[in-house]
């Protein structure tokens, strides 16, 4: 039988974020598996994955929207949802926040009138919640059009600034959450993104990210 793991799911359409396993890899108690279904396919999740050995779930960001309707994305709704429900903690970031949000009945949309792409460092006042505690406020590396205009049932919102309403969800009762920004953000990726920023700036993000492995790992 399959070891107790994390899985790690990239939806990458172009680039792979080897950089963002790699940090989540030093930083797991738990061993993880990398998993990157739009470059490459399904067969790593279906041949070699164990659900009883699944002990989180980690979808990262991508360049498709929900709404593409990929078989890619049909097939990681349908593998994906069972889990969720049976209490396998879960977090989407970005791409990942919306899909959570689009499977369990809410709604993603243009997060601006002109549609325009928000990019770079933005403040997010965070609430009272089951995966990072108590209430703080930090800033979060953004790269994104879409977010959710309507929340799904069940779900709470717990993390808002100006810009956008829905920048973190969690389930009322099930360990899953979500973030519209990009607290896994590594060098690679804000070169890629064309973001000047320091090392600095990713320690907020990174801590919530790191928040999470513990919990799948507990």
């Amino acid at each position: 039988m399959a070891k107790p793991h994390i899985v790690i799911v990239d939806p990458a359409v172009k680039r792979a974020e080897i950089e963002t396993f790699n940090r989540l890899v030093h930083h797991s108690a738990l061993p993880l598996t990398y998993h990157l279904p739009a470059l490459f396919g399904w067969d790593s999740l279906v041949t070699q994955e164990h659900a009883a050995s699944i002990k989180g779930i980690m979808i990262l960001g991508s360049g498709s929207s929900v709404w593409d309707k990929f078989d890619w994305q049909e097939a990681l709704i349908h593998w994906l949802k069972p889990l969720m429900l049976r209490g396998v903690p879960t977090l989407g970031l970005c791409f990942g926040h919306q899909l959570i949000a689009h499977i369990f009945g809410g709604e993603i949309g243009p997060a601006f009138p002109d549609q325009h792409k928000a990019i770079g460092l933005r403040a997010v006042t965070l609430n009272t919640s089951r995966l990072w505690g108590t209430a703080r406020q930090g800033s979060l590396v953004v790269s994104h059009r879409e977010a959710i205009v309507r929340m799904p049932p069940s779900f709470r919102n717990v993390g808002s600034s100006p810009a956008v309403k829905a920048e973190a969800i969690e389930h009322d009762s099930l360990p899953i959450w979500g973030f519209q920004p990009h607290p896994e953000a590594g060098t690679t990726f804000l070169a890629d993104q064309a973001i000047s920023l320091t090392t600095q700036d990713l320690r907020f993000g990174h801590a919530l990210v790191d928040d999470f492995l513990r919990i799948a790992a507990s």
